[in-house]
């Protein structure tokens, strides 16, 4: 047995890890359909087939998604030996069978089946597979008429589905996975690999596949060379440290809310009555409204996919390869950049009431200290840090509820809308205004970096990010109120709502926001540090960039190497560049994310429009079509210096494309 094989069938190719298996079911053969799946639960798969040639195994064509059992996978009974390291497959549990399995008979609709070698079983509408353990038939296909209606009692598996369902597709085209050869009762029967009726939906227990692949396996598949269906677990998810999902969707919410209320709110209202003057308030409100444009698209995206990557899959998916690569390039850099914004945004807020952080080594001191904590915190654990950030978004919303309630009392209605109104004609202006504001809500489009690690991603990312936009929405508007209508000066404040909390509140009520604005940030950018190296890590496990950082750490689970990595990468950044300089230029290159994703909605809406729990947005591609012209206008509008950069940054990336890419898939 050459070394290839063994690990073919110890590893990736063949079962769970931990589990001694028994090579000889692939002694003779020389073709492989095999299906990986997640874990035990996972009702997708990927479906690759490989073909023998002399002593050596190569994958014949490419991978592609397949449909599992509504409820998972469990052990099967096969050509594998009996299992006892996970469940056990049972007549009527919704689970695919995991193990090596022979092929049986093809069959379909059609009385024959041109192009094919497998011998062929046309279905009539008197032929059923009995699925009753007490039947004598039991795990069989057969023909009513010759084995009388009686004997078919208590069925549910018609063959021709068109004929008993209102036209149903699924087993227009299939074959048999021999699963149960020797027909034992209740231990599952009738597992084909059939026609899938929608996209990824998930099935009784066979696997479910688009018509054009099951088409080019029947024609590929030849009984003379013995071929074997394997399904799986991935040697990552038996073998492997995996991400742990282990994040709810009320910490999601929390996550979410942690990840956008940020630097923005504490220091931004001050520049933005600067270039706004009284506009500022609509300002805010009108970001907003833009912003909920991006988010539902990034719900709608999110819909699709369980799997870590944002943006980059996003892109990558609807795309290509070059297109995802270089918006997972891009993000990573704006995470980069907003990470040491945020440090540099924590000493000027710490400076306030502790003027040596605001300069030289105090300023130093509190930028690496809390960089090395907020790495640290990532490190030990997501749950961790998902715990972290929900604690944080308490500490940071307190604060600024209590500014609203309080200084709603104070607000001067004439100091709210007074100013200097801005010049329409200043495009320059208006257009880094426009940056600023956007700037504030950034942040969301970090959350589906981490699906990977989310309990119910398809559910609970679209659930996330709508409720964090209006909540986030109401309450930067009241803050933006408060602080205009009660700070004369508020364009000049370095810190602007803790000098307007203490023109209302005194110095304890400053102190508070102050800590708040020093909770905010961390917590803004504990999520930065979290959601960052996902992408990184997405990347990497692509097999751009060292194999290190796609790996898992074996005791906390987390991509510790990524982490680190963009720990150290933040640190230079922020040690180099001021607070605003780094926001915009962060900003900027953000908006390559927001284009990819506004776009690839269009294509992956159309792909995946009746995948089960998908998001449909209302207008059909208007919403994506209007985020997608103002995120190009947005970036139209940003200064040359930032524009230059962010193109440079992209063309380094195209670079870095080009370079011999690692070869993921044999890592």
């Amino acid at each position: 047995m050459n070394l290839l094989l063994a690990r073919l069938a110890s590893a990736a190719l063949l079962l769970a890890a931990a589990v001694t298996v028994n090579a000889a079911p692939l002694d003779d053969a020389r073709q492989l359909i095999v299906v990986t799946s997640e874990n035990w639960d996972s009702t997708q798969g990927q479906l690759q087939a490989f073909v023998r040639d002399g002593k050596q195994w190569r994958k014949h064509g490419q991978a592609f998604p397949v449909a599992l059992g509504r409820t998972g996978s469990a052990w099967g009974l096969g050509l594998h030996p009996v299992q006892a390291d996970g469940p056990q497959k049972q007549e009527g549990d919704g689970r695919s069978p995991a193990g090596v399995f022979a092929l049986g008979s093809a069959f379909g609709y059609a009385v024959t089946r041109p192009g094919t070698a497998m011998t062929y079983q046309p279905m009539s509408s008197t032929s059923y597979c009995m699925d009753v353990p007490a039947s004598p038939f039991y795990n069989r296909i057969v023909d009513a008429k010759k084995v009388g209606s009686a004997a078919i009692t208590g069925s549910t598996e018609p063959m021709r589905l068109d004929l008993h369902n209102k036209g149903d597709v699924r087993y227009r085209e299939g074959f048999v996975i021999a699963h149960n050869p020797d027909n034992q009762p209740g231990k599952g029967s009738c597992i084909f690999a059939h026609l899938w009726r929608l996209p990824g939906e998930a099935t009784a227990g066979c696997t479910a596949m688009p018509q054009a692949r099951m088409q080019a396996l029947l024609d590929w598949l030849r009984p003379q060379d013995t071929p074997r269906f394997v399904l799986s677990r991935t040697l990552s998810a038996a073998d492997e440290p995996q991400l742990q999902r282990a994040v709810s969707r009320w910490q999601i919410v929390g996550l979410s809310i942690n990840d956008v209320v940020g630097s923005g709110i504490y220091l931004l209202p001050a520049a933005t009555v600067a270039l706004l003057g009284p506009f500022s308030l609509w300002g805010v409100v009108a970001a907003g409204i833009v912003v909920a444009l991006l988010v539902l698209c990034y719900a709608q995206a999110a819909s699709y996919f369980d799997e870590p990557g944002g943006s980059y899959l996003y892109a990558r998916e609807a795309f290509g390869r070059f297109a995802g690569f270089e918006i997972g390039w891009m993000i990573w850099l704006t995470r980069i950049s907003s990470a040491a914004a945020l440090s540099n945004a924590l000493a000027d807020a710490v400076a306030r009431f502790w003027p040596w952080a605001g300069a030289g080594m105090g300023r130093i001191a509190i930028i690496v200290v809390s960089l090395a904590f907020l790495t640290g915190v990532n490190i030990i654990g997501v749950r961790s840090a998902a715990r972290t950030g929900i604690v944080l978004v308490i500490g940071k919303m307190l604060p600024l509820l209590l500014f609203v309630a309080i200084g709603a009392f104070y607000i001067d209605p004439q100091l709210a809308f007074s100013g200097q109104r801005p010049d329409p004609h200043d495009l320059q202006r208006m257009g880094e205004a426009a940056l600023l504001l956007l700037y504030a809500y950034a942040g969301f489009e970090n959350i589906p970096a981490a699906a990977g690690e989310y309990r119910n991603p398809r559910r609970d990312i679209p659930f996330a990010l709508i409720t964090m936009i209006v909540t986030v929405t109401v309450i930067y508007a009241a803050v933006q109120i408060v602080a205009q209508g009660t700070l004369p000066g508020l364009a000049s404040s370095a810190t602007p709502l803790a000098d307007a909390a203490s023109s209302f509140g005194g110095e304890a009520l400053a102190l508070i926001l102050t800590v708040g604005a020093t909770i905010s940030i961390l917590g803004t950018n504990s999520n930065t540090m979290m959601m960052g190296p996902r992408f990184l890590f997405a990347l990497a496990r692509d097999g751009y960039g060292p194999k290190v950082l796609a790996q898992v750490h074996p005791r906390f689970r987390t991509p510790a190497a990524a982490i680190f990595c963009q720990g150290l990468i933040a640190l230079g950044l922020a040690l180099s560049g001021s607070f605003v300089q780094l926001a915009l230029l962060s900003m900027t290159t953000r908006l390559f994310a927001y284009i990819g994703t506004a776009a690839a909605v269009l294509v992956l809406a159309k792909r995946y429009a009746d995948r089960p729990g998908a998001l449909k947005l209302p207008g059909g591609p208007l919403i994506p079509v209007l985020a997608l012209l103002l995120c190009v206008a947005l970036f139209a509008s940003a200064s040359w210096q930032n524009i230059a950069a962010a193109l440079v940054a992209f063309a380094v990336g195209a670079v870095i494309y080009k370079l011999p890419r690692r070869d993921a898939g044999a890592d």
